[in-house]
């Protein structure tokens, strides 16, 4: 088979891009480790949602030629693969078919998801946030504002979520 030399230098092109990127996310992996630690020491949250909304909309400022759903999507799994460094969520779902991809446009990739049916399910597991969608006809929500927190409204799809932190006791 021949290859076009041109595609073959552009390929060696993309490839060295590819290499700066990873070298990248290895800096930016280690200085998360370092936040990780003064957050363990501080007892701060590992998830703040208004970082990454600032960083995304700083990227997004800055790199106006880039989609910012791209932006969202690509740095949404970057910041979640640096923050499993720190921290993987145990995050607790209720059945619905958009659970699992609003959890991951929350989260991202690394996090662990349990679906349940009743809020009896989560309360003895090591849940550190609730999702659940506002559609869902839900008669249990003062069960769950005294074991968590609401955090944030995410909407996917027309349908509205609420993500809740459990409360630290």
């Amino acid at each position: 088979m021949i290859i076009n030399k041109n595609l073959t230098n552009l390929r060696l092109e993309l490839d060295n891009i590819d290499n700066k990127i990873a070298k990248l996310i290895l800096q930016r992996i280690e200085i998360v480790k370092q936040i990780g630690n003064i957050k363990k020491q501080e007892k701060n949250n590992f998830y703040v949602p208004e970082r990454e909304e600032e960083i995304f909309s700083r990227l997004s400022t800055l790199y106006p030629k880039l989609n910012p759903k791209i932006i969202k999507v690509i740095f949404t799994e970057i910041i979640s693969a640096s923050r499993s460094y720190e921290k993987i969520f145990n995050i607790a779902i209720k059945e619905h078919f958009l659970s699992k991809i609003a959890t991951q446009n929350i989260f991202g990739s690394f996090c662990n998801t349990h679906v349940f049916n009743n809020i009896n399910e989560i309360v003895s597991k090591d849940i550190d946030y609730l999702l659940i969608p506002l559609d869902v006809n839900y008669d249990n929500l003062v069960e769950i504002n005294s074991n968590f927190l609401l955090l944030k409204k995410i909407v996917v799809e027309n349908i509205e979520f609420y993500l809740f932190e459990k409360v630290q006791k």
